[in-house]
């Protein structure tokens, strides 16, 4: 059950994530993207967010966590 944002902006250098398939890094000018994310963390620069799961949304250098 989806609880919310966790992370929704820019970031200075990457972002991490524990997708389905594997962790994954975004960094600027990645292509669009949609991933349904796994149990673990996800790192925001140096900011770290723990997960269950949920989806992760990268547009336009926007990222989106929806857990």
């Amino acid at each position: 059950m989806a609880s919310g944002v966790v992370f929704e902006g820019e970031a200075q250098q990457s972002v991490e994530l524990p997708s389905v398939q594997g962790r994954m890094q975004v960094l600027q000018d990645h292509a669009p993207l949609l991933a349904a994310l796994d149990k673990g963390v996800v790192k925001v620069d140096s900011q770290e967010f723990p997960i269950n799961d949920g989806i992760a949304r990268v547009e336009n250098n926007e990222v989106t966590v929806l857990c």
